[in-house]
């Protein structure tokens, strides 16, 4: 519920152009759909591949994004420059359900060893993407209702700017989506 309200939000802004990958059946972005740039929904191997796709876009548009912005003889792209520029409008990412992605055992190419996966390459490409990804205006979202620790791979919680975890089961749950040791600083 909360990414659909942060998602909700982000819709208001007309500059913003709206991802939304949901690797389940339910329908919570349908409503969303006129207003999304990209949506992908299902349980099949097809959507699993669409978002690691749009992983590895969006990690392409960050240094694209780079080149034109040093271009332009800016630092980073502001508000002015995306209603100027067209092409540095803010991407807002979401990846619903994402421990269905960071997850998968798909090979990432036919004959793969079972250590090359699409879940794996996954989180390669969201943790590099979201490295850089701030100053050019591009934000990446997970959710997940799993409490396995490797719902959400680490390398991705440490770079989470912010992160919100409604109930989970133990403290080593809780440690996985908020980071090592937040259990304990939360009970002083």
């Amino acid at each position: 519920n909360l990414c659909r309200v942060v998602m909700l939000g982000c819709a208001t802004d007309p500059l913003a152009d709206l991802w939304v990958h949901v690797f389940a059946g339910n329908g919570d972005f349908d409503a969303y759909q006129p207003r999304l740039t990209r949506y992908h929904r299902g349980g099949g191997d097809d959507v699993v591949w669409a978002g690691l796709r749009s992983l590895q876009e969006l990690y392409e548009e960050v240094d694209r994004r780079e080149m034109r912005i040093a271009a332009l003889g800016a630092k980073k792209v502001t508000r002015g420059l995306a209603e100027k520029h067209p092409d540095l409008r803010p991407i807002v990412a979401l990846f619903s359900e994402c421990h269905e992605l960071f997850g998968s055992t798909l090979p990432l190419y036919e004959g793969a060893p079972k250590s090359q996966t699409v879940g794996k390459e996954a989180a390669e490409y969201a943790t590099k993407t979201i490295r850089r990804a701030r100053k050019v205006a591009i934000t990446l979202g997970f959710d997940t209702q799993s409490s396995r620790v490797a719902a959400i791979p680490p390398s991705i919680v440490e770079l989470v700017g912010v992160n919100a975890c409604f109930s989970v089961k133990t403290w080593r749950n809780n440690d996985g989506f908020l980071g090592d040791g937040s259990f304990e600083a939360e009970r002083k």
